[in-house]
């Protein structure tokens, strides 16, 4: 069966689309291309369709869970993430994949609804039902002992493996990979393959990447879609976005402009269907119940040492208040890009570790450098872009200067 790539372009109501036969050979290949005329190359074929969705739009992170969280895992997956979401969770769509069922351990995904719609409803208005909805990042091919990038239009893309992948500007990807190294966690593999479309990305790519990871580098000029429909292909492991909601409706639809020979068997699934909604509407009220006491065995394991309030849910929305920020002059991504290329325009100065809080927008960054004056330096750069740098203790060992700043966004 032939395999449609699609991913939103620059251009509204228009997507950069690719067509695979089998083996993952590419015979089509066309961007800025209309809906109506992605209909056309699709008209009664079979074909899995794979939709991507910008790497800087999707959250990509790690969770554990407790087995009675397991059973209840949809209804409360934003909470167990608030610390790391700056936005209201009811305008967010989440979504999972079980990475490790005994140790409780889940990859997740998390992008705006109304974002999520912009790039879905189009499609699904000319009958063009997407199999699967993943990041562009995830949806590189997964290798055991090696990452998988590709770098192109001043973005890096890389994938470590089936729970990890990221997404960085060329201005911070290098301070990213940094921190990546550095993760006691995550082993550098003997072989970090990034792919490219022609010598020009190559070069620019080598000027970021750290002189540790130089030796296991190696660099393939290949298309990025290409890349993708190996993946699709081999089944690399990936978080499908259409879950909850956005899997209510989709397949029934897809199997009616499929198979529409086939209307007895789905009104008897559709009778079916029906009779498990009628019992489920029947025991709402105890799943309510169940959900209520989740809702509170999440709040005493958030809060052990504080009494039960009499509305668990509403205190944990409210604690979700001070992280809803929309402004895109601010938050962690924006301070992280001037603190990296700060840190770039001063030679010499490594990132021990970085701290970031929320609630009060202050990144706490440990350095390295070879002298105080580069330290100093590099507080004058930062208040150059607009960082409010306080020093808050340095210590000289071994001719090394370990300082800890405080970095906030100036007011």
């Amino acid at each position: 069966m032939k395999l449609l790539i699609l991913r939103p372009s620059s251009q509204t109501d228009c997507y950069d689309i690719g067509i695979y036969a089998e083996k993952s050979a590419c015979f089509y290949r066309q961007a800025h291309t209309p809906v109506q005329e992605i209909k056309k190359h699709v008209r009664n074929e079979k074909m899995h369709i794979l939709l991507l969705l910008p790497a800087e739009v999707v959250l990509l992170d790690t969770l554990e869970f407790s087995p009675t969280e397991r059973r209840h895992l949809n209804e409360i997956l934003p909470y167990l993430l608030e610390e790391k979401l700056i936005d209201d969770v009811d305008t967010l769509h989440c979504a999972y994949s079980i990475t490790d069922s005994a140790e409780g351990k889940a990859s997740v995904a998390v992008v705006e609804r109304d974002t999520f719609r912009k790039w879905l409803t189009p499609l699904e208005e000319n009958d063009l039902f997407p199999d699967q909805v993943v990041a562009e990042q995830q949806a590189l091919p997964t290798v055991e002992q090696q990452w998988t990038g590709y770098y192109g239009n001043g973005y890096l893309l890389l994938k470590c493996d089936a729970s990890m992948a990221l997404c960085a500007h060329h201005n911070i990807a290098q301070a990213a990979l940094d921190l990546l190294i550095q993760d006691k966690k995550k082993k550098l593999p003997t072989n970090i393959m990034i792919g490219v479309a022609n010598d020009h990305d190559r070069q620019e790519a080598l000027a970021f990447i750290p002189k540790k990871a130089t030796p296991n580098i190696t660099f393939e000029q290949r298309d990025f879609f290409d890349m993708v429909a190996l993946a699709h292909t081999a089944r690399s492991p990936a978080i499908n976005l259409l879950q909850g909601n956005f899997a209510l409706a989709i397949p029934w639809q897809q199997l009616w402009q499929q198979w529409q020979g086939v209307i007895v068997a789905g009104a008897i699934a559709l009778t079916v269907l029906l009779t498990e909604v009628g019992l489920e509407w029947h025991s709402a009220h105890t799943h309510n119940r169940q959900l209520q006491q989740a809702v509170q065995e999440l709040y005493s394991q958030s809060f052990a040492n504080s009494p039960l309030p009499a509305d668990p849910l509403a205190y944990l929305k409210s604690r979700l208040q001070p992280l809803q920020r929309v402004n895109s002059t601010s938050g962690f991504s924006v301070l992280l890009e001037k603190v990296g290329g700060g840190i770039r325009q001063v030679p010499g100065i490594r990132i021990d570790n970085i701290n970031y809080n929320g609630q009060s927008g202050e990144m706490k960054v440990g350095i390295l450098s070879p002298d105080f004056q580069r330290v100093t330096d590099l507080r004058n750069q930062l208040n150059l872009v607009g960082v409010e740098v306080k020093l808050i203790n340095s210590t000289s060992d071994n001719n090394i200067i370990r300082a800890n700043l405080s970095c906030r966004q100036q007011t």
